[in-house]
């Protein structure tokens, strides 16, 4: 993990994706990105049972076009809705999906995103020593100086408050030390991250 928190910090861009070059390309991306935000503009206007559709399709043009950065964040989305319909086994799912994605890039704010998503879901299915580890993780990011690109899917201050309870601070703390020096493969390990 430490070689992707390295790569991840220096806040490359994810290479080109496949086909863009070209004007089918374009449009390929145009029509997946126009599948995404009305899946979260559905999802922010909180009616997450219509997203679905949406970032779904979005997630198929995405992974068609090999642009992995925008893989990950569309299954972060799809676990911000699952996780807004009390679903957590999916959210959790999903945000591990988006995590393992993101760790193949380059993209420091993509992989932070993954993780807080995570962080998120494991808290709410109620697994706090494995949310503080994730949290922990991101915290390396933080600490580079990395913010989410879009305040409104900032699940930070949420989590640790939701952590704080279910754990208390000084187990959170210890948890979250420990998650600074985890593997990414460590953090997944026993979580449904098959794309």
């Amino acid at each position: 993990m430490r070689a992707q928190l390295a790569s991840a910090r220096l806040g490359a861009s994810a290479s080109r994706p496949a086909g863009t070059a070209d004007g089918d390309g374009t449009q390929d991306l145009a029509g997946a990105v126009a599948d995404h935000i009305r899946g979260r503009v559905a999802l922010r206007g909180d009616h997450p049972e219509q997203a679905g559709p949406d970032l779904e399709l979005a997630l198929s043009r995405y992974e068609a076009q090999g642009n992995t950065t925008a893989v990950s964040t569309c299954l972060s989305d799809l676990g911000r809705m699952a996780l807004a319909m009390g679903d957590t086994g999916a959210a959790v799912r999903f945000h591990a999906q988006a995590t393992a994605a993101a760790a193949t890039t380059t993209d420091g704010t993509a992989v932070l995103a993954a993780l807080e998503g995570l962080s998120a879901a494991l808290s709410a299915r109620g697994d706090g020593t494995r949310a503080g580890y994730v949290l922990g993780a991101a915290d390396v990011l933080r600490d580079a100086g990395l913010r989410p690109w879009d305040p409104a899917v900032d699940d930070r201050a949420a989590t640790e408050a939701a952590l704080a309870l279910l754990l208390g601070e000084q187990l959170l703390g210890q948890a979250r030390s420990q998650g600074r020096d985890k593997d990414i493969a460590d953090l997944l390990d026993s979580l449904p991250v098959t794309l």
